[in-house]
């Protein structure tokens, strides 16, 4: 009976020993797992806030590259409107925006200011996707020359009034004016350095030369050719000498 008491009572103080070990293992290994999970959320903040950083990064990178080349529209205050054959863009300006102004004399600084309307721009900082956006720089480019086209037209002289000659097509009933200036080139065969007064009433000729804006069926002539003789034909010769670049129309 004895025997069986201590069995008893050293199986008893065997347990309330273990229970304390097991117990503090328990709550260490809670602890670790709780700063695991810890380190892992502050790790996955970190990647993320990395890759944020990144985008970002790239992002303005994107916007350092991307321009948007167009005619100005319309200026209220600091923003502009700018306007391309493919779409229209609002265009805002702070104390950072740069500008400048591209010529044959090179690059310029300019001010905000110096834009103006049908000014033709490039502007930094916005995106194609976007529609609108804050400049980082605007360029002001160079005008862009319209090519003008020569026409070339040919006929019969009915009529000389001033520095204005009248012809008429050789089938059709078609007129044409035609300007002479200081600068036109008149060509006559047996005459040197020939000018208006050399061509007459009924003369054939080919001319080339600038559509008068404004003013119907006119041109002011760059070249004059009169034909020699009697007309049988559109002299190849004289065609290529009245009309140069241009390509003569067969209907003046």
């Amino acid at each position: 009976m004895i025997k069986k008491f201590f069995l008893i009572f050293s199986l008893i103080i065997l347990a309330l020993t273990l229970v304390p070990s097991i117990y503090g293992v328990t709550v260490r290994n809670e602890a670790t797992k709780g700063a695991q999970v810890a380190t892992r959320s502050a790790n996955k903040e970190k990647v993320s806030t990395r890759v944020a950083e990144i985008k970002k990064q790239q992002e303005e990178l994107k916007k350092r590259k991307a321009h948007f080349i167009g005619l100005i529209t319309q200026i209220s205050g600091t923003t502009l409107k700018v306007k391309n054959q493919n779409r229209e863009i609002t265009v805002s300006t702070d104390q950072n925006t740069k500008y400048f102004s591209l010529s044959t004399g090179g690059k310029k600084k300019i001010n905000f200011g110096d834009l103006k309307v049908d000014d033709r721009i490039a502007v930094v900082g916005i995106l194609k996707s976007e529609t609108s956006g804050l400049a980082k720089m605007i360029v002001q480019l160079p005008k862009v020359k319209q090519e003008i086209k020569r026409h070339a037209v040919f006929g019969k002289v009915t009529a000389i009034e001033g520095n204005i000659i009248t012809i008429k097509h050789l089938k059709k009933p078609n007129t044409w004016s035609i300007k002479v200036t200081g600068d036109t080139r008149i060509k006559k065969k047996g005459t040197d350095l020939a000018t208006l007064v050399d061509i007459k009433i009924g003369d054939i000729v080919a001319a080339v030369g600038i559509p008068v804006e404004g003013e119907e069926n006119t041109i002011e002539a760059k070249a004059i050719h009169v034909i020699p003789g009697k007309f049988k034909g559109i002299d190849k010769q004289a065609t290529r000498s009245a009309t140069r670049s241009a390509t003569p129309e067969a209907t003046p």
